[in-house]
């Protein structure tokens, strides 16, 4: 339907509707709600809340995953697996 709506404008600033497509919004729309599908209640007055909501958690818990490991990797020491120089010690 929105497409529809700005079909004019789109006809007027690109001419024929072969020089234009929504599908790389329509498909970025459906990535979305289909990632949070099973995170959602699917009520009808909340569903578009709890999509964005869902969805907003969900690039935050991404983005903290991948700090944490841009982290790890910037402190990661390699610990030489040779039996002579790390010998346990009982104590």
């Amino acid at each position: 339907m929105h497409s529809l709506a700005k079909m004019t404008y789109y006809m007027l600033k690109f001419g024929c509707a072969k020089n234009f497509t929504g599908q790389v919004g329509e498909r970025v729309l459906k990535s979305v709600v289909k990632d949070v599908d099973q995170q959602i209640q699917h009520r009808p007055k909340v569903f578009a809340e709890q999509c964005a909501q869902r969805h907003y958690e969900n690039m935050i818990f991404e983005h903290a995953d991948n700090d944490m490991r841009c982290q790890l990797d910037l402190n990661w020491v390699r610990v030489s697996n040779d039996n002579s120089t790390n010998t346990p010690t009982r104590g």
